[in-house]
């Protein structure tokens, strides 16, 4: 008999259970996220709006901060559970 009540089957991660982005390439029309667990996730850059429309220079103008790319100058921050759980995909 399972006795589990809905939050305990709840699968929700923490942050902290998730791989950190350790790289970001971009091989047009793609950008390459290489995260800390060894996947490579590759998806079109026209996926990121901001990133997509911008300039060569200000594309590559980026930070990694463990589990986010931040692009200042385009002010948009992507986190690896975006990647991960696919909220990033067109609808």
């Amino acid at each position: 008999m399972n006795t589990a009540t809905t939050s305990e089957n709840d699968i929700s991660l923490k942050l902290s259970d998730l791989p950190s982005i350790n790289e970001v390439a971009f091989n047009e029309p793609n950008i390459h996220f290489t995260l800390s667990d060894g996947r490579i996730i590759v998806i079109p850059t026209s996926w990121l709006n901001p990133v997509h429309n911008a300039e060569k220079k200000l594309k590559l103008d980026f930070k990694i901060e463990n589990h986010f790319v931040i692009w200042d100058q385009l002010d948009f921050i992507l986190g690896v559970k975006n990647l991960l759980n696919g909220s990033i995909c067109p609808k």
